[in-house]
């Protein structure tokens, strides 16, 4: 409760500890991903997309880990509440290894925001693919999109979910959608 206690963070995901800031814990970009690692780093040239999470109802982070081409669940632990520190479910790779950037249903190019709604759908906004990707329950690792939203119409940045389930997106290109 960093308002009523302090202001220091006491978790962090994708480093081995409070000093690292290198992508993949350390070991470089693309060199070694894992459950464990992050990259949310903007490549050469798109200094403007943003790593964007969320937290679902049963209290799991999702992380859009823009550099490693994926999005991540790591599950709550249902003793404590906080998540776990290796994520469970990869959505965008067919597993925790891999960073490729594609265009296919189980492919992501550059994700920037994910948000999960009450009945545990996933919204992915697809930035460099210019889609917003849907996946439905039941989630499993490397799974294809039941949905695409908006292909090359626009280019999400940021989603958002309103109290009546509306998904809105923020198109940085100003295109309608």
């Amino acid at each position: 409760d960093p308002f009523e206690t302090d202001a220091t963070a006491d978790y962090v995901w994708g480093q081995a500890g409070f000093s690292g800031f290198a992508c993949n814990r350390g070991t470089g970009m693309y060199r070694h991903t894992d459950r464990r690692s992050l990259c949310l780093t903007p490549p050469p040239g798109f200094g403007h997309i943003n790593a964007g999470v969320a937290i679902d109802l049963e209290g799991n982070l999702w992380v859009a880990d823009n550099e490693n081409n994926r999005v991540l669940r790591f599950s709550a632990n249902l003793d404590t509440g906080i998540p776990a520190k290796a994520a469970d479910l990869v959505l965008g790779q067919p597993d925790f290894s891999t960073f490729a950037q594609g265009a296919g249903l189980r492919e992501l190019s550059r994700p920037s925001s994910v948000r999960v709604n009450e009945q545990g759908v996933v919204y992915i906004a697809d930035y460099l693919n210019k889609r917003v990707m849907v996946f439905e329950p039941p989630l499993s690792n490397g799974m294809a999109a039941s949905q695409v939203w908006g292909a090359d119409k626009m280019a999400p940045r940021g989603l958002e979910l309103d109290s009546a389930g509306h998904l809105w997106v923020n198109d940085v290109d100003g295109d309608s959608f």
